[in-house]
């Protein structure tokens, strides 16, 4: 069994779409849980319906944000107990017969309601007989170091967050892996760029090499590298800015009312990112 949970933030615009089919594609997952979708049943069956998924279940309440996706195979015993705008609960029987009990989880984001995801909680304890594990997002943390913002979790919250998982007896399986050092390479759109054979000259030509013949074409291939790495960062990500900006206003408009002004909007906006994306996809 190979799953997947993925808080992604509106699934409806392309720049998510392309995300959401090359990940799919390189993990290979049996099982797989999308929150934060915004997007019905009819909605997510029109842009995602060539994902290697047989079965599905889509919730989302109407004229409101939120949206929960649960695909998996036909390669997998799964059945659905119940499910709401928060949560999936699923049984998965392997084989030999053994069963896990399986939870998608999303935590209500603001603070007052933060209750009601611990209530959630010990409500889908009531359900289960045997080994069981929930992946979401709970929208909590259970370490302060955990929120990536200069304003620390409040305590009480992270207090009620453990103390939630204790009740519930689960225990937190954190998280292995490794940062990504920023390398060289060298970008072919760069060649677009009428100053790019200059600057390798002169970046070659420099004279403050000390060593002498393959050190100092080693040397030489590290400085150039250096410098066009330096030069070409202002044309490796184009229009990002402009791609962030219309990503603003397409959450904004699926949160919205839908209207006929609106739908337009949405199709125009969505058009024009898919051409940058297009565009950033050269880079």
């Amino acid at each position: 069994m190979r799953l997947i949970s993925w808080n992604c933030q509106v699934l409806g615009n392309p720049w998510t779409g392309r995300s959401l089919h090359k990940i799919v594609r390189e993990q290979a997952p049996t099982i797989c849980f999308f929150m934060e979708t915004r997007l019905d049943k009819d909605g997510f069956v029109n842009l995602y319906s060539n994902l290697p998924f047989n079965n599905k279940i889509i919730v989302k309440h109407p004229d409101a944000g939120g949206g929960l996706a649960f695909l998996w195979k036909n390669t997998i015993n799964l059945e659905i107990i119940n499910y709401t705008a928060n949560h999936v609960l699923a049984v998965v029987t392997e084989e030999d017969g053994f069963r896990l009990f399986l939870i998608g989880f999303y935590g209500w984001p603001e603070a007052q309601k933060k209750v009601r995801s611990w209530r959630l909680s010990e409500h889908l304890k009531t359900f289960i007989e045997g080994p069981w594990m929930i992946i979401g997002d709970f929208n909590a943390f259970l370490h302060a170091l955990e929120k990536k913002s200069r304003r620390p979790p409040q305590t009480s919250q992270v207090d009620a967050f453990r103390d939630a998982l204790e009740s519930c007896q689960l225990q937190d399986l954190g998280f292995k892996g490794q940062r990504r050092e920023k390398s060289f390479k060298f970008e072919e759109s760069w060649l677009l760029k009428a100053d790019c054979e200059t600057m390798v000259k002169e970046a070659w030509g420099r004279e403050n090499i000390a060593s002498h013949g393959l050190e100092s074409i080693k040397q030489k291939i590290q400085m150039c590298g250096a410098e066009l790495l330096s030069w070409g960062s202002a044309w490796t990500d184009p229009d990002v800015e402009a791609i962030k900006e219309i990503q603003k206003r397409l959450d904004k408009l699926n949160e919205e009312e839908i209207s006929e002004t609106s739908k337009a909007e949405f199709l125009d906006l969505s058009k024009r990112m898919d051409e940058l994306l297009q565009k950033h996809e050269i880079y």
